[in-house]
């Protein structure tokens, strides 16, 4: 399985992280496939993301008690485009949190210098 893991910095809503994820999804060509809750993760956002009709399916999970983004791909899930997109996807969202932590105003959050 290939993974990435993105902590959520204090102060960004989960509401709007899931937003980002959607947005940087559809700016990917992805489409959910389906969109859910995992039982082992209560209150997670849990998305299974495909391209067109392609094989592969990349997914996404919004962990709201860790406050971080899984994203992965199972073996037995790879399509040529599957691990470049959650490379991409990583790194979108990535910068997304890094602009929003470098946004915020003094004192405004728990970063660290």
């Amino acid at each position: 399985m290939t993974y990435e893991e993105i902590p959520l910095p204090a102060g960004l809503t989960l509401a709007e992280a899931a937003r980002w994820i959607e947005a940087d999804c559809a700016a990917e060509d992805l489409r959910v496939g389906s969109r859910g809750t995992l039982a082992t993760y209560p209150g997670s956002i849990h998305w299974h993301l495909k391209r067109g009709q392609e094989m592969g399916t990349l997914e996404v999970t919004l962990l709201n008690r860790e406050r971080r983004i899984h994203l992965s791909v199972h073996k037995n899930r790879t399509a040529p485009w599957t691990e470049a997109t959650l490379e991409r996807l990583a790194s979108s969202l990535t910068a997304r949190i890094m602009t929003f932590s470098t946004a915020r105003p003094e004192g405004g959050g728990s970063r660290k210098e």
